[in-house]
């Protein structure tokens, strides 16, 4: 969903709002079903045998999820109650957590009621196959939707723009149709029930297929963090160059062995064989190295995909039998490098003219073939090229981390409370106790409450936001969170102007900006919104209290949004956070606890640091640098592999210039920079090619963070200087035992 304001995009949301999935269905046959999702994650409780789980994902969702979805049922009920309130299914292992993996007689879960955040019941009626992990939709518990509206009220049906956006919508249309017919038509009947909210104002409502959200949707609010597409491909083609890389080294190292082989091809030619034939044999054997590599990938594959899996942080099936793509690729793959690897080699070896091999003239020139300096300089290139990316990786995760973020997330501990749009007035009245009780303690400085934390996405927007007797040209969209008066100081969120929230009723009415916010509203300084009253939608004026700085409630990959914070616990808190002294962590922690099982005893003790969490956002940056770092390393270590065997082969054949040289006075300076210095300028070419490459690619993926560094010129250079060293060892060894050998040997030799 996009909201348009005076010609340009100011949002864009993948969640939309209740009433569309109902009118759709009504008026446009090509919408034959509909489900809407509204995501959270919630406490449930299963009395009886007092178990009880936090952060279980739930969606509350219409009675046809199951079917919508093509859920595999292991167990059911009457599915039909779905869409009824208080009726639930839940996934295969959640019922293990719950239930126990004994389903007969009594234990059977169906007909069981499990308790959601201590306060409303939910009668099981399935128990569905756990979804895949890669999967967008993943879930504990689907609760019945109609529970929201009988608890909350009709507009949980009704809902339209520009009220709030809550919930996913996914529709099923008839294949027949195609999405921009489809999108036209959904876009006019929308605005027939909804208009414009001025001349200034519209919304754009597009579809999506359900199999590209995961990696081609980037908006805000997407039910799971998607995939990054520029990842993938980065991975994919830094795979494929080592492979590439590999095949140039086999090709040179298989052409430099030429010398061993070639009285053998001048034999065979002057008795007969055709160069068709050795072509043959030469390809053949290639072959067959290369079958025997596939083997042995194959086992190594096997044997360390735990350990790749745990390295990445993934759940992908490595070699998985049923995966029938994975194999086709890898067996391609195989053929087409093999086939490649062999075709020059064979048609090199078998070319050799038999007169000049067998009276031993040197028929190869390892130092003067511009295809294989070619294929060096590429060797080359593609190292310098995944370095310097490696380093950009690391240094904008750096950046990220170094940034003044606004927010204090030192020494605060976080406990996560259930999450619910249904108010609990019990809970909030526990809460005062126990953050009355931690305050006593004198390694306790503040214990806040509130429905966000930096790290952790906005559950509420509100819309058609606007300041109050100004004449309204355009409406805003901003995130929402409840808060309490100790939030802003727990967290260190700095007042621009006005004051905090107080603890008295009427603070229900006040809210607070951050600088985004009032910016947005038309106000040049914090002072001149104090005071002022903003309306979102239809509901009562609500008065500025207070301005605070921008902090970075999201990582860096996204701008700062406009914020406001009202006072209460009308999202059933969320989350405490609780700024501690950093005298005795583990002992605080403790008191904290023993705190928790006295004011909670049903709730599990679930908490973490905010710093650690926040983190978290970056984890796939992270992984993303290890794996290319690893690409590069790996890179380098063929291409030093390739290297070392040419030099050796080079040494070999100059072996008696060198002792000529040394007979007539050369030194061993002079012979180590004939033996190195053609090396050492493919290094050079490579530079001047994988430079600018690396600067297009930095470039690129830079543009996915709002906020990066700027790139400085020895970032490019580094790379070139470590691959001249590395180079420089690789080929050290045998130059400097060429330098030194006896220059009579040489000459000795036949």
């Amino acid at each position: 969903m996009e909201r348009i304001e005076r010609g340009e995009v100011t949002m864009q949301s993948a969640k939309t709002y209740a009433g569309i999935g109902n009118i759709l269905c009504a008026k446009l046959p090509e919408v034959t079903q509909f489900v809407r999702i509204l995501d959270e994650e919630c406490m449930f409780q299963y009395e009886p045998e007092n178990v009880v789980f936090n952060r279980q994902r739930t969606f509350w969702a219409d009675g046809n999820f199951y079917e919508f979805f093509n859920l595999k049922m292991i167990m059911e009920g009457q599915l039909d109650l779905l869409y009824q309130p208080n009726q639930t299914i839940i996934s295969h292992s959640a019922a293990e957590r719950f239930f126990g993996t004994d389903w007969t007689g009594e234990s059977n879960p169906i007909g069981k009621t499990v308790i959601l955040n201590g306060s409303i019941p939910f009668m099981i009626q399935g128990i569905f196959e756990d979804i895949p992990a890669n999967s967008h939709i993943n879930v504990d518990f689907v609760v019945s939707y109609s529970t929201l509206m009988a608890l909350l009220g009709d507009y949980m049906n009704t809902i339209m723009p520009p009220q709030r956006n809550f919930v996913y919508n996914y529709i099923m249309v008839k294949s027949s149709s195609t999405i921009n017919e489809s999108e036209q038509k959904i876009n006019r009947i929308i605005a027939e029930h909804t208009g414009r909210l001025n001349d200034q104002e519209s919304f754009y409502f597009s579809m999506q297929p359900l199999t590209s959200i995961h990696l081609n949707s980037h908006l805000s609010d997407e039910l799971n963090p998607n995939g990054n597409k520029f990842f993938i491909w980065a991975l994919s083609i830094a795979a494929v160059l080592i492979i590439v890389v590999a095949w140039i080294n086999f090709i040179n190292l298989t052409i430099a062995r030429a010398l061993n082989r070639s009285k053998e091809v001048g034999v065979r030619k002057s008795i007969g064989a055709s160069k068709k034939q050795l072509a043959f044999q030469f390809a053949i054997e290639t072959l067959f190295s290369g079958l025997l590599a596939l083997v042995v990938t194959v086992l190594i594959s096997f044997f360390s995909r735990n350990l790749y899996n745990q390295f990445a942080e993934i759940t992908f099936p490595l070699l998985d039998l049923e995966n029938g793509k994975l194999w086709f690729i890898f067996i391609l793959v195989f053929l087409v490098g093999a086939g490649l690897a062999s075709i020059y080699p064979s048609l090199v070896l078998s070319s050799f003219d038999p007169i000049k091999v067998l009276k031993g003239k040197n028929i190869l020139s390892i130092g003067n073939g511009y295809f294989r300096q070619g294929l060096i300089t590429f060797q080359f290139s593609i190292a310098i090229l995944l370095i310097a990316c490696t380093g950009a990786v690391y240094y904008q995760i750096e950046n990220m981390r170094k940034q003044n973020l606004g927010v204090d997330l030192n020494q605060v501990l976080v406990l996560h409370s259930p999450r619910s749009m249904i108010a609990n007035q019990e809970r909030a009245m526990l809460f005062n106790r126990f953050r009355d009780n931690l305050e006593q303690e004198s390694d306790i400085i503040t214990v806040a409450s509130g429905g966000c934390i930096p790290g952790k996405k906005f559950l509420i927007h509100s819309e058609d936001i606007h300041v109050e007797g100004k004449e309204i040209d355009v409406s805003w969209s901003f995130d929402v969170a409840s808060v309490d008066e100790r939030f802003l100081p727990t967290l260190g969120l700095k007042i621009l102007s006005g004051r905090n929230f107080e603890f008295r009723p009427d603070e229900v009415n006040k809210v607070i900006l951050n600088e985004s916010a009032f910016h947005t509203l038309g106000f040049q300084f914090p002072e001149e919104a104090v005071g002022q009253f903003i309306r979102i939608a239809q509901f009562e004026p609500q008065e500025i209290v207070g301005v605070v700085a921008d902090a970075h409630f999201e990582g860096l990959h996204e701008k700062i949004k406009p914020l406001l914070l009202t006072y209460g616990h009308d999202y059933e808190f969320g989350f405490f956070p609780i700024k501690i002294t950093s005298n005795d962590i583990p002992g605080t922690i403790n008191k904290v606890a023993t705190q928790w099982k006295a004011i909670y005893p049903r709730d599990p003790f679930d908490y973490f640091f905010l710093d650690r969490f926040f983190d978290g956002q970056y984890k796939d940056d992270q992984i993303f640098g290890q794996l290319f770092g690893t690409f590069a390393l790996l890179t380098i270590f063929i291409s030093g592999l390739g290297l070392f065997g040419l030099i050796s082969l080079t040494t070999y054949q100059k072996s008696k210039e060198i002792g000529i040289r040394k007979v007539f006075g050369a030194g061993i300076f002079s012979i180590i920079t004939l033996l190195t210095k053609d090396f050492l300028k493919l290094v050079l070419i490579a530079a001047i090619v994988a430079i600018p490459l690396s600067y297009l690619v930095i470039y690129h993926w830079l543009q996915s963070f709002a906020y990066r560094f700027n790139p400085a010129a020895w970032m490019y250079i580094l790379p070139v200087f470590l691959l001249l060293i590395t180079s420089l060892i690789a080929i050290s060894g045998q130059t400097v035992k060429s330098a030194l050998k006896n220059p009579v040997d040489a000459i000795a030799e036949e």
